[in-house]
């Protein structure tokens, strides 16, 4: 249940901060409208041969594909993407085999993790979002079929992804708040 009520409070901050703090423009205005489709579709799933499929899941992986239509991607980018990948689902099968060496939250600590090398690797702040986006989407797809693999899940893009893949975008944006915020002190000192 505690999924569920981390999914709408990320959800709905994600949706606010889209709305109130992003310049007036067909992308907000795009962006919102699908935030709150993705908000609206997470309770649905598909059965796809005895394996459940969230609709948000589905919806995620169209919108990864469209964001990949207006970002043009070097193979340095795919490689980070790659690195992403990898990393994500290192940390979920670690998660899975011992939790107990995660001292704090393990959304906080790989979504932490999974920023900082996004944050390394990349300088735009677009090109941060998309590649997270993209490596969760294809991590969260690897994992999930190694786990149906060895017959332990049978639901692709289930809350939990979904509130990595919220906390992962809200620390990028965190991240990005704080340094401009710092570059703003800097010229304000200088002056």
């Amino acid at each position: 249940m505690d999924e569920l009520v981390l999914f709408y409070y990320l959800s709905w901050l994600l949706c606010i901060l889209i709305y109130f703090f992003m310049q007036i423009s067909s992308i907000r205005t795009s962006l919102f409208l699908y935030t709150l489709l993705f908000i609206s579709i997470s309770p649905f799933f598909i059965t796809v041969s005895s394996t459940q499929v969230s609709l948000s899941f589905i919806i995620l992986v169209f919108g990864t594909i469209i964001l990949f239509g207006f970002t043009i991607f070097r193979t340095y980018e795919w490689i980070v993407a790659f690195i992403c990948m990898i990393s994500y689902v290192a940390l979920l099968l670690w998660d899975k085999i011992s939790p107990v060496l995660f001292f704090m939250p393990s959304k906080l600590i790989i979504s932490s993790l999974l920023v900082l090398i996004l944050c390394l690797l990349l300088k735009p702040f677009t090109h941060k979002i998309a590649i997270a986006f993209v490596g969760l989407t294809l991590g969260q797809f690897v994992y999930e079929s190694i786990l149906i693999g060895y017959g332990l899940h049978g639901t692709i893009g289930d809350y939990r992804y979904i509130n990595y893949i919220l906390v992962t975008i809200l620390l990028i944006v965190l991240v990005e708040s704080v340094q401009k915020m710092y570059m703003l002190a800097v010229r304000f000192i200088k002056v």
